[in-house]
């Protein structure tokens, strides 16, 4: 899958909450092992990476019109996944593959 900040016309802005996720899981699993036990690393490893790409999404901008404008996910009409700008007409975008569609 594409990382949204390599999607054209996209800008991810600085996404400083992911050091506070990655120090709260550590936290978590160091005082809290019982409540951990059934949760494998790579669990927690793909949690984070889910975090990560949320973050960027609230964060990324159109910079395809001016000014920049918010994108959302939605679903086309054919039931994909899209990312999709608030211009006017919008920018819209492949949510796997980050290839423009409109």
């Amino acid at each position: 899958m594409t990382e949204i900040s390599e999607f054209e016309g996209v800008e991810v802005g600085d996404v400083t909450a992911e050091p506070l996720i990655k120090q709260s899981l550590q936290l978590v699993q160091s005082m809290l092992p019982d409540m951990l036990l059934g949760v494998s690393k790579s669990t927690l490893i793909a949690a984070l990476g889910i975090s990560s790409s949320l973050l960027a999404m609230a964060s990324a901008k159109c910079k395809l019109g001016a000014p920049p404008a918010d994108i959302s996910p939605v679903t086309d009409s054919s039931g994909n996944l899209v990312l999709r700008c608030e211009h006017s007409p919008p920018h819209e975008w492949n949510y796997g593959s980050g290839a423009r569609t409109s």
